[in-house]
């Protein structure tokens, strides 16, 4: 038992981790090479990188080898998502991700500096205590960053917004790193990955509820974009012929 909960589910959390951190990559990249986010939410990305970057260091901290070679893999993935999303982001989405990004970093520089000054007067263990409910507070805003867009899922009766393939990560790796803190006695892992499952599972049961709608949507975009391109394939077709008879009658009547 021990094995399992101290070795087994560490080793797979950190697996189920990185697939976490890898689910948006498909969409990121039809982003990226059309320019266009199609309904995708990009306040989870700043998110990824302040939640990776605060448990790199709580690893490092730690000397917990479990905990930081995951989120440096996501560190790096975060990074390559905001700079693939970001142009394709409207203004007010670009202001709402910087604002993640620079809150994020404001706090962790102001904890870093309060806990790394010599003369603080706390212990080790305040130290780690400190930076943990901090890292504790970013995993939580990542963990709630997609239910920013739950009000338009509601409102639209559409899960287009919502990643399937990050929800059930975000579920898998929240139970086995709450399994993981619960058998090191770490409340700090356990107590915020197991919100995050809850949270996970309120967004996994309005994509169910919704995804049907969202496929019609789907189907009904690419039977107009279909429709768009045959319209346009007969235009061109409709001017080639009417210039190649253009032609035709000039040449006829140069000969007459």
């Amino acid at each position: 038992s021990e094995v399992v909960t101290r070795w087994v589910a560490p080793s797979v959390g950190s697996v189920i981790g990185v697939a976490m951190f890898l689910a948006p990559m498909p969409e990121v990249r039809r982003a990226r090479a059309s320019g266009d986010l199609q309904g995708l939410n990009p306040l989870p990305y700043p998110a990824i990188f302040a939640n990776c970057l605060g448990w790199m260091v709580y690893g490092a901290m730690k000397r917990d080898w479990f905990v930081f070679l995951p989120n440096h893999i996501g560190l790096l993935l975060g990074t390559f998502y905001i700079f693939s999303v970001y142009p394709a982001a409207s203004p007010q989405l670009r202001r709402r991700m910087d604002a993640i990004m620079l809150g994020a970093l404001a706090l962790m520089g102001g904890v870093g500096a309060a806990i790394t000054i010599p003369e603080t007067p706390m212990s080790r263990a305040a130290k780690e205590a400190a930076w943990a409910y901090m890292t504790n507070l970013v995993l939580l805003c990542y963990y709630a960053a997609p239910l920013s867009s739950l009000a338009q899922v509601v409102r639209t009766r559409s899960s287009a917004s919502l990643s399937l393939p990050l929800i059930c990560m975000n579920f898998l790796n929240g139970v086995c790193w709450f399994v993981y803190g619960l058998a090191v006695r770490d409340y700090f892992i356990a107590a915020p990955n197991g919100v995050g499952a809850v949270f996970a599972c309120v967004q996994l049961a309005l994509f169910l509820a919704f995804c049907g709608k969202t496929r019609r949507l789907k189907r009904s975009r690419s039977d107009r974009s279909e429709g768009d391109i045959r319209m346009s394939r007969s235009a061109s077709s409709g001017n080639l012929l009417e210039g190649y008879g253009d032609r035709s009658s000039e040449a006829a009547g140069a000969q007459v």
